[in-house]
């Protein structure tokens, strides 16, 4: 093997000297990153989790106050009572499905429609003409409930 000079020894000495603690630095600084760039996604993801569970909570509270008013609706109260004591069930039913049709057009087309269910399980009146009138309910999880 050829024996290397002294002005080669020195540029690879001198070269080796800059390049190992630049290559132990750049892996270093490398991991640092990366564990910096984790924990600011981390954190970015929960703050947009939390805004969008503010946005689910917000849309839930308008949706019950809208529900918490279509029940406590005077003409419909007045009309159930009616219904539920047997007295003209036809007109109670026919006053029930005007009123479900007001609310329904005054809440605009965020809901595909508003019933009205007997206890019995039975849709008595709906909020869109009459369509679900009649329909068996009573078997299902949310009426069960």
């Amino acid at each position: 093997m050829k024996k290397k000079t002294l002005g080669f020894k020195i540029i690879v000495g001198g070269f080796l000297i800059v390049l190992i603690p630049m290559l132990v630095m750049g892996v270093f600084a490398s991991f640092k990153s990366e564990s910096i760039i984790e924990s600011l996604s981390v954190d970015r993801a929960v703050s947009l989790a939390k805004s969008l569970s503010e946005m689910v909570q917000l849309g839930m509270t308008e949706q019950m106050t809208i529900i918490k008013s279509v029940a406590s609706n005077v003409e419909i109260i007045a009309a159930a009572e009616k219904y539920k004591s047997g007295q003209d069930k036809e007109e109670s039913i026919a006053r029930i499905d005007k009123a479900l049709a007001k609310v329904h057009k005054s809440v605009g087309d965020n809901y595909e429609q508003f019933i009205f269910v007997s206890t019995e399980g039975i849709i008595s009146a709906d909020s869109v003409g009459g369509k679900t009138k009649g329909l068996d309910v009573k078997e299902r999880a949310y009426f069960k409930d």
